[in-house]
């Protein structure tokens, strides 16, 4: 249903616009995530933990699995419908927050005291058309893939890519801005408050680790990974 409109926006006359698309994605419960015609991936083979999960864990493993399967095909018809229409055109994707799958606990979904890894990362794709790459010099995009960002400042990357200058953007805070500069890792809650505890793995990416430690030390907050 929702390719539908996205179709009817792109042969719209207008020779600029900007759509924006809300998925449900892989929000909890995962089985309503994907139609039957979706069900790609049933019973324990390729599950890294399968042998320390009950039948009910792993299909709850195979749903989500299966909403991300079907979220793919949504991305991969939007941007089919993308190069059909030709000219100059990006799509960027980006979720609002991670789950734990049984990944590190025993549980899925999200828990805003007891935070993983698999909560906070989350994915983000950038679709550009060959004309797009054309008109800027996308090549060194490439060197900004192991960039840490924050959702926060996605207004500015999405203006960026737009190409719309305004007194508010700030290319400091755009992931693909030579000016870029990595922001620090908060781990708060709502009311400002430090999470009671974080989950033992490494929350960093480990090849930036190091890097995203001295942003913490300059702002003043020790990174514990305890």
């Amino acid at each position: 249903e929702l390719l539908k409109w996205f179709f009817e926006a792109l042969r719209s006359p207008e020779p600029r616009k900007a759509v924006f698309v809300h998925l449900r994605g892989s929000h909890v419960k995962y089985w309503y995530r994907f139609p039957g015609a979706f069900e790609h991936f049933k019973g324990p083979d390729g599950i890294r933990r399968k042998d320390s999960l009950s039948e009910r864990e792993i299909g709850v493993v195979n749903d989500y699995d299966n909403s991300i399967y079907y979220t793919d095909y949504i991305l991969s018809e939007m941007t089919e419908g993308l190069k059909r229409e030709g000219g100059s055109s990006w799509l960027l994707y980006f979720s609002d927050h991670g789950e734990e799958v049984y990944d590190f606990k025993d549980r899925s979904g999200r828990d805003p005291i007891r935070i993983s890894k698999y909560m906070l990362d989350v994915p983000l794709i950038l679709w550009m058309s060959q004309d797009y790459k054309k008109s800027r010099d996308t090549g060194v995009f490439v060197e900004y893939l192991d960039r840490p960002c924050e959702l926060d400042d996605m207004i500015y990357l999405i203006l960026d890519l737009a190409r719309v200058r305004t007194p508010l953007m700030n290319e400091t805070k755009s992931l693909i801005s030579a000016s870029y500069e990595m922001p620090g890792r908060m781990l708060l809650s709502p009311r400002k408050m430090t999470y009671m505890s974080v989950e033992p793995q490494s929350l960093f990416n480990p090849r930036t680790a190091e890097a995203e430690n001295r942003v913490l030390e300059a702002n003043g907050r020790a990174s514990d990974t305890r």
